[in-house]
């Protein structure tokens, strides 16, 4: 091939055809350096947006406890176009935190989840319970406490009006076996 063609999809843009060497070298390097990312343990690639979105909303500032009204309207909007198991797991990791203000902006914000019209987000709460039973029973701060115990209470609502739901068609399918 001659040096002025030009070769779509190629790394480089096809410049250069006549020293493949070269190119060859650079798509090695990428897909070495690709490889050695997948290893890390670190959230990034696909789980990044995710990440940043609940950095974002928890991040420590401000006068109050709670983040803006308008705030947790768009990270709700925002969770809906993205994976909302990854937004959880975040927010997990952010009830861990020792960071007073941290922990509140996080219970408001799972508090937001709850209270949202995004029907998975019930099946994912589940990865929270242990943080949230740890932050009732134990938080030295009477907000965190109270915050945590009623989102707990609302979870465990939620769970029971599930649960009646699938007894009841449990025993409709049961009755209906029997006749």
């Amino acid at each position: 091939s001659t040096g002025s063609e030009h070769h779509r999809g190629r790394p480089g843009g096809g410049w250069d055809d006549d020293e493949e060497s070269r190119t060859t070298g650079t798509l090695s390097h990428r897909q070495n350096s690709q490889s050695d990312d997948e290893t890390t343990p670190t959230y990034q690639g696909d789980n990044e947006q995710e990440r940043k979105l609940v950095d974002e909303i928890t991040a420590p500032g401000g006068v109050r406890a709670a983040p803006p009204k308008e705030d947790l309207k768009t990270f709700i909007s925002r969770c809906k176009s993205l994976d909302c198991l990854s937004v959880v797991e975040f927010l997990k990791l952010k009830l861990q935190n020792d960071n007073n203000q941290i922990l509140m902006k996080t219970l408001f914000v799972i508090e937001a989840l709850v209270r949202s019209d995004i029907p998975e987000i019930y099946s994912f709460m589940d990865l929270i319970l242990d943080e949230l039973t740890h932050l009732s029973s134990s938080s030295s701060q009477p907000g965190v406490k109270a915050k945590a115990t009623k989102l707990l209470h609302q979870l465990s609502v939620v769970q029971n009006i599930s649960d009646t739901t699938e007894n009841k068609e449990s025993n409709l399918l049961t009755v209906g076996g029997d006749a």
